[in-house]
């Protein structure tokens, strides 16, 4: 077996380089009709013809099981000259096995930190519930601005394949600009808890020194 490179692994997965042996089963994977659908597009290349192809993405690699060895997917970001798009294709033996989350957390956390891409985005159709999920379960959200319009691969009605933009939750300690927004918060949640059972006027005037308050307690004012 020839040996690959090792880009970056979890537990029970890896992203390892890309051989050409590995062009029989991605062309499987494309015949597959699940992955047609979920690509919208009809795949009606030879193998021949597949085979000749250049990857052309700024980074493309293979997932394979560490227990095993098995290759049982990919993943690719969208060629230099456009915007960083990842995709994940597991194969059809490996499906509905819980490899799919991990391996998309794996190559979104790469991207991002070895590759230094500030910006990544994924893409995924209304009714394909599953790659909704995946997206979102991976700190992905819905970014409308981004979404194609795009004609349905055998009907040819009109569809819209969804943008998501890699979002993540960052904690961070809190800096004195950030104080108008946390006492908004704080005063929001005072006027809906405390509605008639504090008198509006005493909220109101309480609400009126939240934001300096917090400035205090950020840079450890004395708040005595």
């Amino acid at each position: 077996m020839t040996k690959r490179i090792i880009y970056t692994a979890n537990d029970i997965l890896q992203l390892v380089e890309y051989h050409k042996s590995d062009d029989r089963v991605l062309y499987e994977n494309w015949l597959d009709p699940d992955t047609q659908r979920g690509y919208n597009l009809v795949f009606k290349e030879t193998f021949e013809e597949f085979s000749k192809n250049e990857i052309k993405q700024r980074f493309f690699a293979m997932i394979q099981l560490i227990e095993t060895n098995e290759i049982i997917g990919a993943i690719g970001i969208s060629p230099p000259e456009t915007t960083p798009d990842l995709a994940i294709w597991i194969f059809k033996s490996f499906r509905r096995k819980g490899f799919g989350t991990p391996a998309f957390a794996l190559a979104t956390k790469y991207a991002i930190e070895e590759l230094k891409i500030s910006e990544l985005h994924a893409g995924a159709y209304p009714d394909n519930i599953g790659s909704r999920k995946l997206l979102e379960r991976s700190g992905f959200v819905p970014y409308p601005a981004g979404n194609i319009p795009e004609k349905h691969y055998i009907t040819g009605e009109d569809i819209i394949q969804m943008d998501y933009l890699y979002n993540p939750i960052t904690i961070r300690l809190a800096i004195p600009t950030d104080a108008p927004d946390m006492a908004e918060i704080h005063m929001c949640s005072w006027e809906v808890v405390y509605k008639d059972i504090i008198p509006a006027e005493y909220i109101e005037k309480k609400n009126a020194t939240r934001p300096e308050l917090y400035k205090r307690v950020i840079t450890n004012e004395n708040t005595n």
